[in-house]
């Protein structure tokens, strides 16, 4: 039985340092009409790069392929003489987007790309290329989800955790919700910045408050780190989440849609839980 891998990121509109100020679009909208925009592509190592098959599998999914076509000549002998002809050869793979909460999910094809992340670095090309997003003030950032959950087991083991530092952007959409990382990133808007960072230190670390600022930046895509020490007479040193497994989710090939989103939801609510 074959499977399918998929791994999640998050897609996040910022606002440049000089927005404009008249009436906008919204994220949402410009994210759909990049989307299913199929004049959009972008040229690198011989190769265009564009969006297709663009399908709402609801009011928050879209659906979509995103792959590379190359222009290969092929000689032929067409009625008694030899001629050449242009062919686009293509190669592609699936995408889903909740366009609400910036969630991302890429099918890995190994023919299209070695990784995961370099597709998704074509996706935010791609839809910088859309003229749209600049002159609405907008630029595209992606960052690929980490899975936590190793990183939470060694602050629960830990003797006691001595620091803890979070790098982070700008605002998240709405499930994003705890006070504390949520306050770090309006700041950063505030001063209409794009990045910020943050640590804090004391003896003993409070270790839920910790765990918790964890899985909410595991849901941003940014970074966090604590400094822990794992017995009462060893050192303390610096754990890092972003050397964390990438999140991912392995399907039956041709799936159906529906369960397949189905999954890709509970992956992502189990962020947040010891599930």
């Amino acid at each position: 039985m074959e499977v399918e891998r998929i791994y999640f990121f998050r897609l996040r509109l910022f606002d440049r340092p000089q927005g404009q100020l008249f009436e906008r679009k919204t994220r949402k909208q410009l994210l759909e009409e990049s989307f299913s925009n199929k004049q959009l592509a972008i040229e690198t190592h011989g190769s265009r790069w564009r969006f297709g098959n663009f399908d709402k599998i609801n009011r928050e999914i879209n659906y979509l392929r995103v792959g590379k076509v190359k222009a290969e000549t092929n000689e032929r002998f067409i009625e008694g003489d030899f001629g050449e002809e242009i062919l686009e050869l293509g190669v592609s793979t699936k995408v889903l987007v909740n366009t609400n909460l910036g969630l991302l999910a890429i099918f890995q094809n190994w023919d299209l790309a070695q990784n995961a992340i370099t597709i998704a670095s074509r996706i935010v090309e791609i839809l910088q290329s859309n003229q749209a997003l600049s002159i609405n003030g907008y630029f595209p950032v992606i960052d690929q989800l980490r899975d936590p959950q190793d990183f939470v087991e060694m602050i629960k083991r830990a003797y006691a955790v001595r620091s803890i530092e979070i790098n982070f952007k700008g605002s998240n959409p709405r499930d994003i919700g705890l006070i504390f990382h949520k306050q770090l990133e309006e700041t950063v808007d505030l001063l209409r910045g794009n990045t910020g960072q943050t640590k804090i230190s004391g003896d003993f670390l409070d270790k839920k408050t910790v765990i918790d600022i964890a899985r909410s930046t595991a849901r941003t895509g940014d970074s966090v780190s604590a400094k822990i020490q794992e017995t009462p007479n060893s050192g303390a040193t610096w754990k890092h989440m972003n050397k964390s497994n990438f999140l991912f989710l392995e399907v039956v090939k041709d799936e159906n849609i529906h369960q397949i989103v189905d999954k890709i939801y509970k992956i992502y609510e189990e962020i947040e839980s010891d599930i």
